[in-house]
């Protein structure tokens, strides 16, 4: 039997255990949503909810930014394919008539949201999707404090008595050049702050709006993370369509993965595509 099949068949038996998440109340600007079985309903920021916990290695997570799915019919079909697969997708860009996209074409996750205003033309919206048979410990929003930054979901899961704490990032985008400024210099040690004290395999990744070369991004290995963007030689996280909008500032780098030394990584790739102006980064890890 195909591991598409296996997962399917563990997925409809967990189904039928899981118990919904108590319900909670929004905090501040941010709002956290659950989906399990398709039904959505609100979900406390931060505390545990317990489900059986299935893994099935590797262990598969997808951070992309979703140019809010203005290439709809490109980005549905490349979810739907990843699916089955897939443990957690991370999404920035994510406003709400693409939560509403993801919580259907993701039915058996549950989705973790928040939003965070800046200035009128400055905003982060994004969204993690857990699936719903792994055990989510945890979830809280990080930098949504901090002017001048960009927003940061953390999500704790237990991978058979392993935390696992992954951090979906959308740093901030002005300005434009994606170079250092003392506001992304704070964006990036706050991160490192509160990474520092978790204790297991720590996964970072997301849409940092930051250029390799900058302090901004290499303090992360200056803490001892590994850069999956550097090791993997990987030659642009964007495409055409980024190029195209922005001729005179043509970039090739916004969105990394950075890791623990503990994390033990079976494949990383980025995929050449155009369903965003972003590229999809895939992690397995076991």
């Amino acid at each position: 039997m195909s591991l598409p099949c296996i997962r399917a068949l563990k997925l409809n038996a967990v189904a039928q255990l899981a118990n919904r998440p108590e319900i909670g109340l929004p905090i501040h600007e941010f709002t956290a949503i659950a989906l399990c079985r398709s039904a959505p309903f609100h979900a406390p920021v931060a505390g545990r909810t317990k489900l059986p916990a299935i893994i099935i290695f590797p262990m598969e997570v997808i951070f992309l930014n979703t140019w809010n799915g203005k290439i709809r019919e490109g980005i549905s079909a490349f979810i739907k394919r990843q699916a089955p697969d897939t443990d957690v997708f991370c999404f920035q860009e994510v406003y709400e008539e693409m939560r509403t996209l993801l919580g259907e074409l993701l039915p058996n996750y549950r989705m973790i949201s928040g939003y965070k205003k800046v200035a009128e033309d400055d905003d982060f919206s994004q969204a993690t999707f857990v699936r719903s048979d792994l055990e989510l410990l945890s979830s809280e929003f990080v930098l949504e404090n901090q002017p001048g930054a960009g927003l940061a979901i953390y999500t704790q899961i237990n991978m058979q008595n392993t935390a696992i704490h992954l951090c979906n990032l959308h740093g901030t985008a002005r300005p434009g050049s994606k170079l250092d400024t003392p506001q992304r210099i704070a964006q990036s040690q706050e991160l490192l702050d509160f990474f520092e004290e978790k204790k297991g395999m720590k996964i970072l990744g997301g849409d940092f709006n930051l250029r390799p070369e900058t302090k901004s991004a290499q303090m992360f290995e200056e803490n001892g993370y590994r850069s999956l963007i550097k090791e993997f030689r990987i030659r642009t996280t964007r495409n055409r369509l980024s190029w195209e909008l922005y001729p005179e500032n043509k970039q090739y780098f916004s969105d990394y993965i950075f890791v623990s030394p503990d994390v033990n990584v079976r494949e990383f790739s980025v995929p050449t595509n155009e369903i965003s102006d972003h590229l999809p980064l895939v992690l397995k890890i076991e």
